[in-house]
């Protein structure tokens, strides 16, 4: 059985700085759709915006699907995002 990903208890999501490679902000309230797409008009083109819902990407993005332990990952550094069911 396939491990699924899943935003921690109050975080619903968090804009990644890919140059940097760091997250610069955690949302720790649901994101409408609207809303996403006003934040990506805004961010900057090295940002992505992550929300609920993209957990699919987030393992394909860092390549997560043999990777045990989160805590090592740079999206969990300064504190936990994702985690495993």
């Amino acid at each position: 059985m396939t491990q699924q990903l899943k935003f921690v208890d109050g975080v619903y999501g968090f804009v990644y700085d890919s140059i940097h490679g760091h997250v610069s902000k955690v949302f720790r309230e649901p994101i409408s759709e609207i809303e996403r797409r006003a934040m990506n008009k805004v961010i900057g083109s090295q940002d992505m915006l992550l929300i609920v819902g993209d957990e699919d990407a987030i393992v394909e993005m860092w390549d997560l699907i043999n990777y045990p332990n989160l805590d090592e990952l740079d999206i969990n550094e300064n504190e936990k995002i994702v985690e495993w069911k």
